[in-house]
């Protein structure tokens, strides 16, 4: 990829800032001060603009500001589309319904459901308009209740006010204070891949424990999904990257796809030596097995010297280099692994049968690594030189590199329904009580039950933002009844208000404090009520923040109590998600499928291993099973479209469809029944496929036979799958 240039705004920006050392107590003050800037240059628009509540653009500055500026645009693009549409909707309600005040409340209800279920289903940055979506129509509707000839008007004032502060927050943080995601990015891309192919290297040669094993395979997971995240972050800040961004999704392909190669292979030669632990040294079985251990420990010392000892080369002509040199092993691999498998045929069709596995899988990370090298090539910019590499394996050619991030209907109609009762329950209060603020409770119980509902653990973190609330409450009585009324200019409240600001813009750069502080600002905003001509009323303030305290009670009692997120039936319902991508992976139609398996249920994995309350044995559950979704699922996968780029006998393509479709059973409901009719089905299968080509050397017909015999092995083998003790240590 080639240097990306920065604007010369950006550029003049930089060099104004300090160049002294990037402390972490620098980056925490140069957020405090973006905020306070932000913050009061949105203020100040909106009294300057007459808007009727500046409040809402201050609060939006607050809610949109991020330390890098990638974030801040993508979220505003985000709360942008969900503002206009929220407004679109409440118009449409209003239409639809006017005057009759507990209809519009129900038809709110199931809008605000809809957008709910769908942030929870989108899990993404695309999550957040949806969200936003359903707080305008709240924000904007609810109190027009009481005059529905003035929603147009309240509507228009929203959206100002809401895009007001996000012009504010993205001139700030990209113009003024710019710090790149980009940057970021692109360094922890160059780490990753040093991550990939050092733990590659002391896999091979064994240096690396069970535990170490699980421990790489969970951190793999989250960097494939942090990588996405970050990326449609940083495509908003730079029109290079939006230029190259299908290197980007590509790149971390290749990685998704040598983390699979990896563990495919260390899952099938912790079989192996499981198995040649478990016989006698000097049987036949016992001799065939240390003859293919051999054999496979002189190509796994091979690779591992090929591999950089201490960090992966970060320039183009060392990344050309190991390129070069994994291109040749694997030429050599294919031609030797022909010889050695008639040497074996010789003494043992079992062991040639391990043998051709160990190569086929040693065979695929070799090709999985120089194309993860490639990717990197490319990212910085270089041109890759026709290389000796074979022809893929895979419909590489229509492959799509696209991300998917997990989708769960059954679990977003689940959030979509706790927000509607939640706001049916709060709006039956306001309608019973006529209680002045409870438009305002209505208000916040929607929209932290929408930002929390896609949160692991959101009854923590709404605690937070009750603890955030409690500390605002203070502070802005203070400002409200004391310093307020004592300003006569823009430029006393600035002074008044930047210590204010600045206390909860440094609890939001505290990983720890950052609900806390979202829950600070929003009471901060709320109760203080800014506008250009104030009035006091101490009464209405105290209304307010009771409120605003409802409001986020009700939403922390819908989590606790409606479908709480430590339910067994939500965890239960995740690895079932996680488990029907090998389902999907054995029957699917194949266009599209591979990309789809690989990020989807590492989102999920993701996801689950975030899950509140999980104990190390159930923690230890979920990851043997995302290691079997992966290790058998893939294979599945590779099996079906080596089926489809040949010419078979039907009746023997049959059979293995019939074994996959049964793996798939297993994977959708787990028990003895269903495992052993998949693994009596695949081994009829593979006997079928032996007898009709018994001694072919065809690379594709020996690559299915294969992985028909690593499926129905691994099948049997649930130790390796799920019953899996870590502790000791061997070679991938």
């Amino acid at each position: 990829m080639p240097q990306i240039i920065p604007s010369s705004w950006q550029a003049a920006a930089r060099l104004l800032q300090p160049a002294w050392p990037e402390p972490a107590y620098r980056s925490a003050a140069t957020f405090i001060v973006k905020v306070i800037a932000a913050g009061l240059v949105g203020l100040w628009l909106a009294m300057r603009l007459d808007l009727p509540d500046p409040s809402i653009t201050l609060l939006t500055v607050l809610l949109v500001v991020n330390p890098q500026s990638g974030l801040v645009l993508a979220k505003s693009f985000y709360r942008a589309i969900g503002t206009v549409v929220g407004a679109l909707a409440t118009l449409g309600l209003y239409a639809l319904v006017p005057q009759e005040r507990v209809l519009f409340l129900l038809g709110l209800s199931v809008w605000l459901g809809v957008c709910v279920a769908e942030a929870q289903r989108n899990r993404n940055f695309a999550a957040y308009a949806y969200v936003l979506a359903g707080y305008t129509a709240c924000i904007i509707g609810l109190p027009a209740v009481n005059d529905p000839t003035q929603v147009f008007d309240r509507a228009v004032a929203r959206v100002s006010e809401v895009m007001l502060g996000i012009l504010s927050a993205g001139f700030i943080s990209d113009g003024l204070f710019p710090k790149p995601l980009r940057d970021i990015m692109l360094r922890e891309l160059d780490a990753q891949y040093a991550r990939m192919v050092n733990f590659c290297r002391h896999a091979l040669i064994g240096d690396s424990s069970d535990k170490e094993l699980d421990s790489a395979f969970r951190g793999f997971v989250s960097d494939a999904v942090v990588l996405e995240n970050r990326r449609s972050s940083a495509i908003f800040e730079s029109p290079e990257l939006r230029a190259h961004n299908s290197v980007l999704l590509r790149l971390n392909w290749r990685f998704m796809e040598s983390g699979t190669g990896l563990q495919r292979l260390h899952r099938w030669m912790a079989h192996l030596y499981r198995e040649r632990a478990s016989v006698a040294a000097d049987s036949p079985r016992g001799l065939e097995l240390d003859l293919v251990i051999r054999k496979v420990w002189v190509r796994y010392r091979e690779l591992a010297e090929i591999l950089p000892e201490s960090a992966a080369p970060d320039h183009v002509p060392g990344l050309l280099e190991l390129m070069h040199q994994l291109a040749q092993m694997r030429g050599r691999l294919l031609d030797e692994v022909i010889e050695e498998r008639v040497e074996l045929r010789a003494s043992s069709e079992s062991a040639a049968m391990d043998y051709d596995i160990c190569a086929e899988l040693l065979d695929q990370l070799l090709l999985e690594l120089w194309r993860y090298t490639e990717a990197q090539v490319h990212l910085k910019g270089g041109s890759v030189p026709l290389l000796a590499i074979p022809p893929t394996q895979s419909d590489e050619a229509t492959a799509s590199h696209s991300f998917h991030h997990h989708r769960d209907n059954l679990m977003g109609l689940a959030a979509g329904l706790r927000t509607m009762l939640v706001v049916l329950v709060t709006a039956l209060f306001w309608i019973q009580t006529e209680w002045d603020s409870g438009i305002g409770a209505m208000i916040y119980a929607l929209m932290l039950s929408g930002l929390f509902a896609i949160s692991p653990q959101p009854v923590a973190a709404l605690k937070l933002v009750w603890r955030g609330f409690l500390l605002a409450f203070p502070v802005a009585a203070l400002c409200y009844s004391v310093l307020l009324p004592e300003l006569d200019s823009f430029a006393m409240l600035g002074v008044v208000m930047a210590p204010c600001l600045a206390l909860g813009a440094w609890l939001l750069t505290q990983p720890k404090y950052a609900a806390m502080g979202a829950g600070y600002n929003i009471m901060l905003t709320s109760s203080m009520s800014l506008t250009g001509t104030m009035h006091y009323d101490m009464a209405h303030f105290i209304n307010t923040v009771l409120g605003n305290l409802f409001g986020v009670s009700m939403a922390t009692l819908g989590f606790a109590v409606l479908i709480p997120a430590s339910s067994q039936w939500q965890q239960r319902r995740m690895l079932l998600g996680l488990r029907r991508y090998a389902v999907r992976a054995c029957s699917a139609p194949l266009e599209g499928l591979t990309a789809a398996f690989e990020s989807g249920s590492r989102d999920q994995l993701y996801a689950l291993l975030a899950y509140p309350a999980m104990t190390k044995r159930q923690t230890r559950h979920v990851l043997d099973w995302a290691q079997t979704v992966h290790g058998l699922g893939r294979c599945a996968l590779d099996l079906r479209h080596d089926l489809r780029r040949g010419s078979w006998p039907p009746g023997l393509v049959e059979r293995v469809r019939r074994g996959v479709d049964a793996l798939g059973a297993w994977f959708e409901h787990p028990g003895d029944p269903e495992r052993e009719l998949a693994y009596s089905l695949l081994l009829q299968a593979e006997q079928a496929w032996v007898a009709e080509y018994p001694e072919s050397d065809d690379a594709n017909c020996i690559r299915i036979r294969s992985m028909i015999h690593l499926l129905h092995v691994m099948l049997a083998d649930r130790g390796a799958a799920l019953d899996h003790t870590p502790g000791h240590a061997h070679r991938v």
